[in-house]
């Protein structure tokens, strides 16, 4: 595959978008989909490891495990859109496609510019998705989207420094992280670097508009951009922070954000009583959980980003059925779906959170940080503690029959039971080659 190629993908996807807005109601819902199912298609084509460059500008990098992810959550994805069929029309099938394309670009990032590309498109698209629906629609998508303005504009102002430096793409930073901590010019853009994909991916001290956009937008725009944008993002900070973290000034800096995201999202979850806000404050919790483990793995210089990709897929996919399952929350398959993504929040097996969170910390004692881990046991028992409080207090009494629609959400939850069972699927999509 050559350059050229990712250019026609590009014009494919605009395509699909135009006619997405243009087509009758029905026919958009169809069009929208087959565009998701387009970018699946080509999350599988790709060959694992590969990069894409143009005049000697990498553009496009297939991590380590990170194909899988790619595959998991737009099939995830696939799954959340048919059980929301009726809510997609003109308007926000558009947006639907430039979100899920803009995520993929970031997942995939190569180089900044490709990084700044990817954030734009999502960020923009995903701010008019906010902005429809719920009576605080409006406010969340005013607050995401300057927020997450803010943080491209840090990541933005870390390109210049780093291409005023002769640095175009991330394995360029990987390669020269030697010298990072004796030029100033360089450790300044990694800062921030990280600061702006902490912002996007709500971790502390730049969390504060994540819970009351999970709190205002739409169900279905929270849960596609759970699934999407929010674990691409993490991703590719995880994927940072695992390269150059123990190299660099900055690694106690990124465990004192860890440990204050894991004490601030668990306990503000723990006084919360709307499911939704004490979701949003988990999330950032969630975030924190993530960045120690990619500095665990730093620390013990392990390769490998398989444990990172298992926890932000495991820690999406369950809130993002949490979230999605509300829309059906007076329905049997509505209240499976609620259960089954609590109970893996919550870390019970078998369920994939369980897999995950039983990874990480095997992962973390491992790299001979025993109290860390046990710093984060303690935080987990938090977050069962608001999450079975949470269970016990609410009514699961069933009002209404089951739709078709809602089918797709209990598969949903299969999933999630088959990989805290099996959590080598993962290993099995990333090595899927067709092509």
């Amino acid at each position: 595959m050559v350059v050229l190629q990712l250019v026609d993908y590009v014009g494919i996807i605009l395509t699909i978008v135009a006619l997405a807005a243009v087509l009758p109601e029905r026919a958009s819902r169809v069009v929208t989909l087959s565009g998701i199912t387009a970018m699946l298609i080509f999350t599988v084509i790709l060959p694992r490891g590969s990069v894409y460059s143009y005049e000697g500008l990498g553009l496009v990098q297939v991590v380590e495990g990170y194909k899988a992810a790619g595959i998991l959550l737009l099939t995830l994805e696939l799954l959340v859109l048919l059980s929301f069929i009726r809510d997609i029309d003109r308007r926000n099938g558009p947006l639907l496609i430039l979100m899920s394309a803009g995520s993929l670009l970031v997942l995939y990032s190569e180089s900044f510019i490709t990084l700044i590309v990817g954030l734009e498109t999502a960020a923009v698209a995903l701010a008019a998705l906010y902005s429809v629906g719920e009576d605080r629609a409006t406010e969340a998508a005013i607050k995401y989207f300057y927020s997450s303005m803010l943080g491209v504009a840090f990541i933005v102002l870390a390109a210049a420094l780093f291409y005023n430096n002769g640095i175009h793409d991330f394995s360029e930073l990987d390669s020269n992280v030697n010298i990072l901590n004796s030029h100033t010019n360089l450790l300044l853009g990694l800062v921030f670097l990280v600061a702006g994909l902490s912002l996007e991916a709500g971790l502390a001290p730049f969390y504060m508009w994540l819970p009351d956009v999970v709190e205002g937008a739409g169900l279905l725009s929270v849960a596609v951009a759970l699934l999407l944008l929010d674990a691409s993002v993490t991703l590719k900070l995880l994927h940072l922070i695992a390269s150059v973290g123990t190299a660099t000034s900055i690694t106690l800096i990124m465990l004192v954000m860890a440990v204050a995201s894991m004490f601030i999202g668990e306990f503000s979850a723990l006084a919360q009583n709307g499911v939704r806000r004490m979701l949003g404050y988990s999330i950032v919790g969630g975030a924190g959980y993530k960045v120690i483990l990619a500095l665990a793995l730093a620390l013990a210089g392990r390769s490998t980003l398989t444990p990172i990709v298992y926890l932000v897929t495991a820690s999406s996919m369950s809130v993002a059925l949490v979230v999605a399952s509300q829309y059906y929350q007076d329905t049997p398959c509505g209240k499976i779906a609620e259960v089954v993504g609590l109970l893996s929040m919550a870390g019970i097996p078998p369920l994939y959170g369980f897999a995950a969170k039983l990874i990480m910390l095997m992962t973390i004692i491992s790299a001979g940080c025993i109290w860390i881990a046990l710093a984060t046991i303690a935080f987990f028992l938090v977050a069962a503690s608001y999450i079975i409080r949470y269970m016990l207090s609410s009514s699961f009494k069933v009002k209404k029959n089951s739709s078709l629609e809602s089918i797709p959400l209990v598969i949903y939850a299969v999933l999630v039971f088959v990989l805290g069972i099996w959590p080598q699927v993962i290993d099995v999509l990333e090595v899927i080659n067709i092509g």
